[in-house]
């Protein structure tokens, strides 16, 4: 059972407020992330990306599935993508975001305005539904002969060892967007998501990926992609 006491994600003026826990690991992460908060802030975006990133890895290796971890994660994620943006990578920030809504979508309630421009450009890109993924790519046009996306490289996904703990087996299920470059975009995670920190490794590692777009009368049109990931124990 999830406790619900003292650990819901507040989100303040201030900023993101962690979760209030007696763990000596959680509690570790607390001030990197509040440091990384203020640096996102202050336009500080290089040391706020690299502290945010090394916080996110480190949590998704080391712990399992609860909702003190989803919300740590989610945290440190958001603030990547929040620093991420400010570098200037747009379409990756908005990955990491919606990677980060995957984890812990109570995050939909952050106020993004206070990050300034990341937060403001953020702000305007809602993790879309299945639905809205297939009419941007036009599913619904079941008569056009699409050819569909083909992935060129991959890049391995590790096994968190945070989720060894609780042998998950069943399969990660992950819908996104192909844009007709052969961008990825709008992970969506279905189907009874596992751990959060196989979440973080599948969606980080997808990122990567290397995917020739679905073509249509030998042009490229965005479409949706269904993956199934499974995580094995070596």
């Amino acid at each position: 059972m999830r406790r619900v006491a003292a650990v819901f994600l507040f989100i303040a003026g201030a900023g993101l407020i962690l979760p209030h826990r007696a763990d000596a690991l959680l509690d570790s992460w607390q001030k990197p992330l509040r440091e990384a908060d203020t640096l996102v802030k202050t336009g500080d975006y290089p040391a706020a990306e690299r502290i945010a990133h090394r916080v996110a890895d480190e949590v998704s290796h080391h712990l399992g599935p609860s909702s003190e971890v989803a919300e740590t994660l989610g945290i440190a994620v958001a603030l990547r993508s929040l620093a991420t943006v400010g570098l200037g990578d747009l379409d990756h920030g908005v990955w990491l975001w919606h990677t980060a809504l995957n984890i812990d979508p109570r995050l939909e309630n952050l106020n993004l305005e206070q990050y300034r421009g990341p937060g403001s450009f953020l702000a305007q890109h809602p993790l879309e539904t299945e639905e809205e993924l297939r009419r941007a790519a036009g599913a619904e046009d079941e008569g056009a002969a699409v050819q569909p996306p083909k992935v060129h490289r991959r890049r391995n996904l590790r096994f968190p060892l945070g989720a060894e703990e609780f042998r998950h087996r069943g399969p990660l299920a992950v819908t996104f967007l192909v844009r007709a470059d052969g961008t990825l975009a709008n992970p969506i995670v279905t189907e009874q998501p596992p751990p959060v920190a196989e979440i973080y490794a599948a969606l980080d590692a997808l990122w990567e990926w290397q995917v020739e777009p679905a073509r249509a009368a030998g042009d490229p049109v965005p479409a949706v992609y269904r993956l199934s990931v499974k995580f094995t124990l070596r």
